[in-house]
């Protein structure tokens, strides 16, 4: 409750590691669990192509988009370059092939809701990243969270159990599903991650805070950073509390120098702030691009393989 005695809406992650839609493996998709998703209305339903990226100096070579939907990007496939997404009530479109725009061998997924926020990361430390949502908590998230271990990061020694196992029967809710190329078997079983860090107004931000090839979770607002660095998932002492910009900012992040480590920065109405030394601290050094307008969506990712992110911005291209 807040000082007024209202109540105030509870916000929950959910991560659920998808491992380039084989979340089981390969040899293990006898463990499908069928769902009645038409997919083949799912593949067909949406223009996809109205997505507009610049990626440095490049403009159109990508034209993976979706009327109100919101870009994101990842190594969805371990090839140790970024793929596109694109996000919308609930639905994911994941380029995994990387040929920038949707077709029959990429991968849909279902996860989260009208006004959940996707984020994207490597919650098991394999190499490829995963999908989630942070929004308004489902109806059995509390008993799941109750339970959670959190992310298997090193620093996490919370209770010292096994932190990449699926929730039991009756921890969880909502709908999880995830089809990789379009003649591929629907499946459920996706390992999932519920987590209950920061609070509504917070805007959500992952990273590897620490190296050890694990994304964890953060929130950002108004320009104070909180980043899980011991990945368990709670809000604690062992957390870092960050400086960072200002209200009105965008939160960005990437590993910006190349250290292993992923950095913080902002993205001011087309002018991008990037703490490319590391030191969490907005300071004379940090790098000041400036790509984009008021209405593009800035994105980051490793688009040529070299170990740096480089930085990029979306918009839906206009009407003709």
């Amino acid at each position: 409750q807040n000082g007024s005695g209202n109540q105030i809406a509870a916000y929950t992650w959910h991560l659920s590691i998808v491992d380039g839609g084989f979340p089981r493996g390969v040899a293990n998709i006898g463990n499908v669990m069928p769902i009645a998703v038409n997919t083949n209305t799912v593949w067909d339903e949406y223009d996809l192509t109205v997505g507009e990226w610049t990626i440095g100096d490049a403009k159109g070579a990508i034209d993976l988009g979706i009327e109100a939907g919101i870009p994101v990007t990842g190594d969805f496939n371990g090839d140790g370059i970024s793929e596109v997404a694109v996000y919308r009530n609930g639905h994911w479109f994941v380029d995994l092939n990387g040929n920038g725009r949707w077709d029959e061998e990429d991968l849909w997924a279902e996860l989260g809701a009208e006004g959940d926020l996707p984020v994207v990361g490597d919650w098991d430390g394999d190499g490829k990243d995963d999908i989630g949502v942070y929004g308004l908590q489902w109806q059995s998230d509390l008993l799941a969270n109750a339970e959670e271990p959190g992310l298997p990061d090193p620093q996490n020694l919370y209770r010292g159990v096994l932190k990449n196992v699926p929730p039991r029967v009756g921890q969880s809710s909502g709908t999880r599903a995830l089809q990789q190329s379009r003649g591929g078997e629907v499946r459920e079983d996706v390992v999932d991650h519920v987590l209950r860090y920061g609070h509504g107004p917070d805007a959500p931000v992952v990273g590897d805070w620490n190296g050890d090839g694990i994304s964890t979770v953060g929130v950002f607002r108004n320009g104070v950073w909180k980043l899980d660095t011991d990945g368990d998932g709670r809000i604690s002492e062992a957390d870092e509390l960050v400086e960072f910009g200002k209200p009105g900012d965008v939160p960005v992040t990437g590993d910006f120098n190349g250290d292993g480590i992923d950095d913080i920065g902002v993205y001011r109405q087309g002018t991008w702030i990037l703490d490319s030394d590391g030191d969490r601290h907005e300071t004379a050094v940090d790098e000041v691009f400036h790509q984009g307008g008021p209405n593009d969506i800035p994105v980051t990712g490793d688009f040529d393989g070299d170990g740096i992110d480089e930085i990029a911005t979306y918009r839906v291209k206009k009407s003709a």
